[in-house]
């Protein structure tokens, strides 16, 4: 399994493993694992597919960027202390959705697909405008939102004062059979702006692979609300793409972030895998050059992962250069864990057997005998 591995100079990369490990705590249990081998850790960074945790990743790319603070409405309306990044000298600002509308922030007995709104994000992204910022990068996974991205859109045309003011029922995805919104003039306002959306995902705004179908169930959804968000959706995406003259529905990534995908992009916003942004930073290039083993994490390492997920890019920019990759995961299906290994990267199971309650509470120490045994094995 570890045949050719060398160990001397190690790249450790934290991914999130949801609930158990942040990205940064993964980063640092790699860290020391590694230096109590005796190995020289030679880069500690964090990467994200867009969604939880984007902005905790972004932070060991650019020390220059700092927190910037303030309130806006979570997914249910409520007004929550959030915050973004910004780099004033390099005039960027970075976004993430989820610490904004996310999941993770409505309590279960909270969560109301139909009266839920991606308002929010258009409170964080003018307050970085207002700041100057030229360039701006949306996380856009991990939301509890699934409304097409209109509450964004809507919210964003009241604050240029392009619509009137509207009570927050009506930026809900509720209001999606009667919204109308000037998303041709929103878009001529940020004509000077780059906006970049990293996703997760690639899936379609609409359809069985769309948001509603595929991401509406996990965040309260009923079949019926399924089946209601997927039509509405789809009539109200009709009407800005007629308004455009662009065929947007389909685009991949148009579903990410319960169709908040397809919100940036009639703005004119660039899609992007949220990975791919990560590894094209210079920090991150000079890391992966420096190392001679790249070790990243993942909690479940199957078909999907190798779809293009945060740590298969990472194992994958690393072979490219010739360095050893390795991602220590929860589980892995057998034929996935099988074409990683034809293509050079190395997937160690840490709790292949173990029952999902008992593997959270031991992870660390999982992933640290894990570890310890891999890189015994190449001294």
């Amino acid at each position: 399994m570890s045949h050719g591995i060398n160990a001397s100079r190690c790249l450790c990369v934290g991914h999130a493993l949801k609930e158990t490990l942040s990205a940064s705590e993964v980063r640092d249990l790699l860290v020391s694992v590694c230096e109590e081998a005796g190995c020289v850790v030679t880069g500690r960074l964090c990467v994200s597919d867009g969604g939880d945790g984007f902005l905790e990743a972004w932070r060991t790319l650019d020390s220059q960027a700092r927190l910037v603070q303030l309130s806006a409405p979570d997914a249910r309306g409520r007004p929550i202390a959030t915050y973004y990044l910004m780099n004033e000298a390099a005039q960027y600002a970075v976004v993430e959705s989820a610490q904004i509308i996310g999941l993770q922030r409505i309590a279960p007995p909270d969560r109301a697909i139909l009266r839920s709104s991606s308002a929010g994000i258009a409170d964080v992204l003018a307050d970085a405008l207002n700041r100057g910022a030229k360039v701006v990068y949306v996380g856009v996974g991990g939301t509890a939102t699934c409304d097409g991205g209109y509450g964004f859109l809507g919210r964003l045309a009241q604050i240029l004062r392009l619509v009137l003011e509207r009570p927050w029922e009506e930026l809900t995805a509720h209001a999606l059979p009667v919204a109308k919104l000037p998303v041709g003039d929103l878009r001529a306002r940020l004509s000077g702006i780059r906006l970049v959306g990293c996703l997760d995902v690639e899936n379609p705004l609409c359809g069985p692979n769309g948001a509603a179908h595929q991401f509406a169930p996990q965040k309260g959804a009923t079949a019926e609300e399924v089946e209601w968000l997927d039509a509405a959706i789809a009539r109200w995406a009709a009407d800005i793409e007629a308004s455009l003259g662009e065929a947007l529905q389909d685009r991949p990534g148009a579903g990410a972030g319960g169709g908040l995908g397809f919100a940036l992009m009639t703005l004119g916003a660039e899609i992007r895998a949220g990975a791919g942004v990560f590894l094209e930073h210079a920090t991150f290039k000079d890391a992966l050059a420096a190392s001679d083993l790249v070790l990243t994490a993942e909690g479940k390492f199957d078909h999907t992962s190798l779809r293009g997920k945060a740590p298969w890019r990472v194992a994958l920019a690393a072979r490219e250069i010739g360095k050893a990759a390795v991602i220590l995961c929860a589980r892995s299906d057998h034929d996935a864990m099988e074409e990683a290994r034809q293509q050079g990267v190395t997937v160690v199971p840490f709790a292949q057997d173990l029952a999902f309650e008992e593997a959270c509470v031991r992870t660390p120490e999982l992933i640290r005998e894990a570890l310890i045994s891999l890189l015994n094995s190449v001294r």
